[in-house]
C-alpha cells in the first residue's frame, strides 16, 4: 500500500498533481471475492475480516480494506483482553490494598468503543447500514426482516418507511 501523499512545491498532494489538480479516481478492488486477510491476524480478527466483507459489499477500495484491517486487529485485541480477564479476574488489588477493576477491563471498554466507531464508519450492522442508505436486509445466515420489523427499524432510525 502506498505511503502518505507528499506535497509538492505548490502544496498539492502528489496524487492531485498527477491528475492536474483533480481528485484521483478511486479504483475498487474486485468484488467477486473478499481480499485475503493480512498475515498475523488471529482467529477473532480473521472472523471479523470475513464478516465485514460478507455483510458489506460496498467495501471495495484500498481505504476500505485498510479500515477493515484495523477493525480485525481490534477484534484480536478484544479477544486477547477477554482471555486475560478470564485468567486473572475482573478485579485486582490496588496500591492501598483495595479491590479495583483490572486494568484490562478499562482497556476492553476502550477497544469495544473503537470497534463500534469503526463498525459505524464501515456501515456494519443494521442501524449503520440504514444510516448509509443501504437496505435493511439480512446478512448471510441471518433471517430476513419482516415488513413490520423493517418499518419499525426505519421508524426508530427516524426514517420514513
Amino acid at each position: 500500500m502506498p505511503g502518505p501523499l507528499s506535497r509538492d512545491s505548490v502544496g498539492l498532494p502528489r496524487a492531485r498533481r498527477a491528475t492536474g489538480g483533480r481528485a484521483p479516481e478511486i479504483v475498487g478492488l474486485p468484488s467477486a471475492a473478499p481480499p485475503v486477510p493480512p498475515a498475523g491476524l488471529g482467529a477473532a480478527g480473521v472472523a471479523a475480516w470475513g464478516s465485514a466483507f460478507a455483510s458489506a459489499a460496498w467495501l471495495q477500495t484500498e481505504a476500505d480494506v485498510a479500515l477493515v484491517g484495523q477493525f480485525a486487529d481490534l477484534h484480536d485485541e478484544r479477544a486477547d483482553l477477554i482471555a486475560l480477564i478470564a485468567a486473572e479476574g475482573r478485579t485486582t488489588v490496588g496500591s492501598q490494598g483495595q479491590l479495583v477493576s483490572h486494568p484490562a477491563v478499562v482497556q476492553l471498554r476502550a477497544v469495544e468503543a473503537s470497534i463500534a466507531k469503526l463498525a459505524a464508519t464501515l456501515g456494519l450492522g443494521p442501524q449503520n447500514r440504514a444510516r448509509l442508505g443501504q437496505k435493511l436486509t439480512a446478512a448471510p445466515g441471518e433471517r430476513a426482516l419482516t415488513d413490520d420489523e423493517r418499518k419499525l427499524a426505519l421508524k426508530v432510525l427516524g426514517r420514513d418507511a
